[in-house]
C-alpha cells in the first residue's frame, strides 16, 4: 500500500500551463469563447506535456524543502546543492560521526551562494569526513506554475481580470482578501510598485472602476521567473494540436508525399521545445 501510495501522489508534477492560457495560444480567436470539448482536450495535452517536460529536465521545478548530506574536506569552504536555485538555509549541522544527535555542532555563518547553487562557510573549521554537515534548504523555481501573490489593499472579485498600468501584464484573479490578491497570469510580468486596474472582460475591456497598486510581491509564478519552461509547454502543445490528425508523419516532401515516422523512432520533445528547456536540464558528471 506504501508503494502505491507513493506511485499515485502526483501533487509534485503540478501542470506547466492552463486551459485558458493553452487555447489561447492555440486559436486567439475563438479562446474566449471555447467549448467544453476544446477544454478537455487542452486539458489532455497539458498534463501529457507537463510530465515529458519534467522527465526531460530531470529535476524538481517547484520549490520544495531538502535535507543534504555533504563530505567535508578540510579548508572547503564551498558545498554545491543537489537542488537550486537554493532560497532559504533552515538549519545546518557539522558532525564527523554523522550521527547529528541534540550535541551536534550547530553552525550559524552558512550563506547562499550567488549563484544559489551552493552553502559557503568560510567560518568553520572541517575535517576529512563522510556525510559530516548537514544542510536543510528550500529550493527551486518558483512556488506555483502560473499564481503570483501581491500585496495591495484591493476590492477585486474572483474570475475578473487585472491589467498592469506600465507593464500592460494580465492576470485573472483567483482570490482576494481585501489586503492582498492571488492571480492566474495569462501575460506579462507585473511590475512591482506598479497600479493594477480591474476588467470584467478582456475582450470588451469593460472596466470596473476598482484599481490598486502592488505593494510588494508575496510570491512570483513560474512564468513571471523563467517564462521559458511555460512556454515550452504551450509551444509542444500548439505542435500536437497542428499535428492532430497526422502526428504519425515525420515529414512532408515538396511533392506534398507524407513521410512516416520510423516504428523504432523514439518520441521526442520538438527542437524550438528543447531549445527553451535545455538551459535548466540538469546535467551530472554521470549521465
Amino acid at each position: 500500500m506504501a508503494i502505491q501510495k507513493v506511485l499515485n501522489n502526483t501533487s509534485y508534477r503540478k501542470p506547466l500551463t492552463s486551459v485558458e492560457r493553452v487555447l489561447f495560444y492555440i486559436d486567439p480567436n475563438n479562446s474566449l469563447n471555447y467549448t467544453l470539448s476544446a477544454q478537455r482536450q487542452a486539458q489532455l495535452w497539458i498534463h501529457s506535456v507537463s510530465n515529458r517536460i519534467y522527465s526531460y529536465l530531470d529535476r524538481e521545478i517547484f520549490i520544495k524543502e531538502y535535507t543534504e548530506y555533504f563530505d567535508t574536506t578540510y579548508l572547503k569552504t564551498e558545498y554545491y546543492t543537489g537542488a537550486s536555485p537554493v532560497w532559504e538555509i533552515k538549519s545546518a549541522e557539522y558532525d564527523p560521526y554523522s550521527s547529528f544527535t541534540s550535541a551536534t555542532n550547530v553552525l550559524e555563518n552558512c550563506s547562499i551562494s550567488s549563484y544559489q547553487n551552493a552553502i559557503l562557510d568560510d567560518t568553520t573549521t572541517y575535517g576529512d569526513y563522510k556525510k559530516a554537515l548537514k544542510v536543510v534548504y528550500t529550493a527551486g523555481f518558483a512556488y506555483e506554475p502560473l499564481s503570483s501573490v501581491f500585496v495591495g489593499v484591493n476590492s477585486f472579485a474572483r474570475d475578473n481580470y487585472v491589467i498592469g498600468q506600465y507593464s500592460s501584464a494580465i492576470g485573472r484573479v483567483i482570490s482576494s482578501d481585501g489586503d492582498s490578491f492571488t492571480i492566474s497570469i495569462l501575460g506579462g510580468i507585473f511590475e512591482d510598485g506598479e497600479p493594477v486596474y480591474e476588467v470584467k472582460n478582456l475582450e470588451t475591456q469593460e472596466t470596473t472602476g476598482e484599481s490598486s497598486t502592488i505593494d510588494e510581491v508575496t510570491s512570483r509564478a513560474l512564468v513571471e521567473l523563467y517564462p521559458e519552461i511555460v512556454e515550452a509547454a504551450e509551444i509542444q502543445i500548439r505542435y500536437m494540436f497542428t499535428h492532430k490528425d497526422d502526428f504519425e508523419n515525420d515529414a512532408t516532401q515538396r511533392e506534398g508525399e507524407s513521410l512516416r515516422r520510423r516504428d523504432n523512432a523514439p518520441p521526442s520533445l520538438q527542437p524550438e521545445t528543447r531549445m527553451l528547456l535545455d538551459p535548466y536540464v540538469r546535467y551530472t558528471m554521470f549521465s
